[in-house]
């Protein structure tokens, strides 16, 4: 339950969509594509408010930004540095779940339960995000 609650909650849809796909079957069998439509209306509601919003305010995105507008600069550098914290703690986990599916496509099973070999193309797709950025 924990798995789709994130699942549904997260800023990183595609992800965890991948990772909890089969909960969310197992859970509610013919059910899942509603569950799935009840997840896309909040974050399709909350990229039309970044759209108009952002028609507004260009920085209206940044948390850092409007935190400061509404509670002051403390809280502001507060929640910018939570937000960054919050990435460097999330994306090894997501690059982990793209080297596991890696090797799943490509029918590469021994790699796949092999913690090295996932953890050699999670560093992998870390340093080849970081360089393209």
């Amino acid at each position: 339950m924990s798995a789709l609650v994130i699942g549904l909650a997260s800023t990183a849809p595609a992800y965890s969509l991948a990772v909890v796909i089969g909960s969310i079957v197992a859970e509610v069998g013919p059910q899942a594509p509603a569950v799935l439509l009840a997840s896309f209306v909040p974050m399709f509601l909350i990229a039309a408010a970044y759209y108009f919003m952002n028609r507004a305010d260009p920085d209206c995105g940044t948390t850092f930004t409007w935190v400061t507008s509404a509670l002051g600069p403390w809280a502001g550098w507060v929640a910018g540095w939570a937000i960054c914290v919050t990435g460097i703690l999330v994306i090894p986990s997501l690059a982990e779940i793209a080297a596991i599916y890696t090797y799943v496509l490509f029918g590469l099973d021994g790699l796949f339960e092999s913690t090295v070999a996932v953890i050699a193309l999670t560093v992998g797709y870390i340093v080849a995000a970081t360089a393209s950025a």
